[in-house]
């Protein structure tokens, strides 16, 4: 019913406009350059109700040409647009908005502009049908940054597309994806790409070059199959094999190709490969290929070179047929050297290389330069002097035939190769325009008189001129020369750094003047408990550009500060600080005195009794009482200085025997702690080293500590293995097989063992 209220409402609509009685305005829209009817004249299109609420356009009934498609319809989301062919092949351009995951424009024939959104993730196969197969007005296509996959037929015989631009995020092209596209001219596949299908380029004869991922393993069946104005195919290092059929071979019928660089990564060529290929003058298979298979490079008319490594096992027959021109090249007594015998094929028995040098290690060029490397071959009597040239980045520098064209800034390194694999290098440095500069700082403060340096980083590391210029927007406030920039006068300026191109970077400089001395009011004072006072800061000099200050106070027990107020909190001293932005102070000290007196009335010390031994020490603590005393301090004495001393509560035991240790506040109160000092054990001895006893049995050892008199006696008592047995104040009791150490500690670490077995 849902539905039903929508289309009756469209309806409805449709009629008053017709019938004049109420004057309706579409009002034209401007996207990406495309002026249309407004998208809210939903009668011009078909379209069916999903489940899931939303709509899929099933056709277009509209006048317009420039078509562009509502987002909304029914005041529900368009998600899928499933035919705008439908016989209307009117439509020039159609924009898409980005609620809509699915196109299909197939036989669209005068459709030349299309707007994809980022929505789009796969431009789709319908049954056998291509999302745009068949439209063969489209001349240019930008496939959004969303699309990871381009799937079979997709833009088959779009006879007048000249250019793709392919999405970044691209995986995968499918099956014949543009095959018949016979306007296209150039390729570049991006390396995100990992998955080629067969013929995806097949019949496009107005391509005339190609450059294939670095992220693809193979080049499948029949992908520029009879691509007749071919010319130039970048195979990047990495392929491993160049597949064929008995149908349709990678390269069959590209009559313009003259010369390919088959990387040595191939390890396999298939069928028809190369297969009239009329304008092939020669070939080199890598040494990792094996077999040459059935018309691979059958009827190439000017294939005068073909060279075989020994890596190579098997000839097919039909290789070379129809090609009357070409030599084998190969080691003699190989299997090439048969089969050109057994064919009547001239052979040339190749002497090997062993190796090639450039005629420079490095070149440094400036953008659009060239250079042309030449690479000499060992020995001079090498049968094949040939090489292919390689670049490890085409962004900075490409190559051909030697020649090197630097095409932006960066650095590259060309490669020369021999046939059986030598290699020479030349690193390239091209240098281009400053892209940008950048300062080491964007902001700085400067104290008036100071100076401080700025450096300017010109980018890309290979600009060819990094000179920049300095200049200040304020020279009474700051100046600069080669970077260095020097504080005049209090305030801010803009320190600029321009290359010779143009290229900015500022950094905002802020002079200030520092304060040189900061002076309290007061040096001292003194408050009772509870009672507040105000000290004021001065700074010098009095024109200083930052006069913040901070207070601090040393004792927030004794008194606290805030802007300079102080609070007396309790009885005793503290040391108010203040300090300015640059580190300058001055101090004002407070003592807090009790507005009456609270005389203790008990002093309490943590322990009345302690046993030490002789050179060993403990800190015992006093408390006195009530809280509030006024005068908490007290004094620690010894009776026998000879058996133990003390210090601010801390007990050193000095010689055997017994002392009493005394805390006594102001006010005469007392407490005491006897200390024992004994002598420490020297030694601790067990009445057995050994035992051994049944599951389940029991043994008491006794542990005797040296000297025997006057001495620390206590001990601990351990189990290496409780699963074997436990032991618990010398008694051992077997738990369970095997074997334990039970050891006996002194408080001074003094140690002995008794190994028990449990049997």
């Amino acid at each position: 019913m849902k539905g039903l209220f929508k289309k009756t409402g469209a309806i409805f609509l449709a009629s008053a406009i017709l019938a004049g009685s109420t004057a309706f305005i579409l009002p034209e829209v401007v996207q990406n350059g495309i002026v249309a009817q407004a998208a809210n004249s939903e009668r011009d299109f078909y379209t069916k109700e999903n489940d899931d609420g939303t709509i899929t356009i099933t056709g277009y009934k509209g006048t317009s040409a420039n078509v562009i498609i509502p987002s909304k319809i029914f005041g529900e989301k368009v998600t899928r647009i499933e035919d705008m062919g439908d016989g209307k092949s009117f439509i020039t351009s159609v924009t898409v908005p980005d609620t809509v995951t699915y196109v299909y424009f197939r036989d669209c024939k005068k459709l030349k502009k299309v707007n994809l959104p980022n929505s789009i993730t796969v431009i789709p196969i319908n049954w056998y049908w291509g999302a745009f197969e068949g439209c063969e007005s489209l001349e240019s296509i930008t496939i959004p940054n969303s699309v990871t996959s381009i799937e079979s037929g997709a833009f088959r015989g779009c006879t007048s597309l000249k250019s793709v631009t392919f999405s970044n995020k691209l995986t995968k092209l499918d099956s014949e994806a543009f095959s018949g596209c016979t306007s296209l001219k150039s390729v570049t596949i991006p390396n995100s790409v990992t998955e080629v299908r067969d013929g995806v380029f097949d019949g496009c004869t107005s391509l005339t070059s190609a450059k294939l991922s670095s992220r693809m393993k193979n080049i499948p069946e029949g992908m520029f199959h009879n691509c007749t104005s071919l010319k130039n195919v970048e195979i990047p290092e990495g392929i491993t094999a160049i597949n064929g059929s008995w149908w349709r071979g990678v390269f069959q019928g590209c009559e313009s190709l003259e010369s390919i660089n088959i990387p040595d990564s191939v390890n396999e060529i298939g069928g028809y490969a190369f297969s009239g290929c009329h304008s092939l003058k020669s070939l080199t298979i890598p040494s990792k290929v094996t077999k040459i298979d059935y018309a691979f490079a059958a009827n190439c008319g000017e294939l005068e070179k073909v060279i075989i490594p020994e890596s190579v096992t098997e000839i097919d027959n039909t290789a070379f047929d129809g090609s009357n021109s070409v030599t084998i090249y190969g080691k003699k007594n190989s299997t090439a050297d048969k089969y050109a015998n057994n064919h009547d094929i001239p052979f040339v028995a190749i002497v090997s290389t062993s190796g090639v040098t450039l005629n420079t290690s490095g070149i440094a060029l400036n953008k659009g330069e060239t250079y042309n490397l030449k690479a000499t071959v060992h020995p001079t009597n090498a049968t094949v002097k040939d090489v292919t040239w390689t670049t490890s980045n085409s962004k900075v520098a490409t190559v051909k035939d030697g020649k090197v064209t630097a095409k932006s800034s960066g650095v590259a390194k060309i490669t020369a190769r021999t046939y059986e694999g030598k290699t020479a290098t030349c690193s390239v440095t091209v240098y281009g325009d400053a892209t940008s500069v950048r300062l080491n700082r964007s902001s700085v403060k400067l104290e008036k008189g100071k100076s401080t340096l700025l450096s300017a980083t010109v980018l890309p590391a290979y600009a060819k001129d990094k000179t920049v210029t300095w200049t200040s927007s304020n020279t009474k406030v700051a100046t600069v020369s080669r970077g260095t920039v020097k504080a005049v006068g209090a305030g801010t300026a803009t320190i600029t750094a321009k290359t010779v191109n143009g290229k900015k970077a500022t950094c905002k400089v802020t002079v200030e003047i520092n304060p040189t001395k900061v002076k309290l009011s007061r040096t001292s004072v003194s408050l009772n408990k509870g009672k507040t006072t105000t000290i004021k800061a001065t700074i010098t000099p009095s024109n200083a550009t930052n006069k913040k200050v901070t207070w601090t106070t040393s004792n927030k027990k004794v008194a606290v500060v805030s802007n300079g107020k102080i609070t007396a909190k309790g009885v005793g001293t503290a040391t108010i600080t203040v300090k300015t932005a640059n580190g300058k102070k001055a101090t004002c000290k407070v003592t807090v005195k009790s507005s009456t007196t609270v005389n203790p009335t008990k002093v309490k010390l943590s322990k009345t009794s302690v046993t030490l031994g002789k050179g060993k020490s403990t800190t015992l603590k006093a408390t006195v009482s009530p809280s509030n005393a006024t005068n908490k301090k007290v004094t620690w004495t010894t009776s026998n200085k000879k058996v133990a001393t003390v210090s601010n509560g801390k007990i050193t035991a000095k010689g055997t025997g017994t002392a009493t240790i005394t805390v006594k506040t102001a006010n005469g109160k007392k407490a005491t702690c006897k200390v024992t000092v004994k002598n420490l054990p020297t030694r601790v001895k067990l009445n057995r080293t050994s035992a051994t006893l049944k599951k389940g049995k029991t043994l008491t050892l006794k542990a005797t500590v040296t000297p025997s008199k006057n001495v620390i006696s206590t001990v601990s008592w351990t189990s290496s293995n409780n699963k074997v047995a436990t032991v618990k104040n010398g008694k051992v009791t077997a738990k369970a097989k095997g074997t334990a150490t039970i050891t006996v500690k002194t408080t001074n670490g003094k140690t002995a063992r008794c190994k028990i077995t449990v049997k």
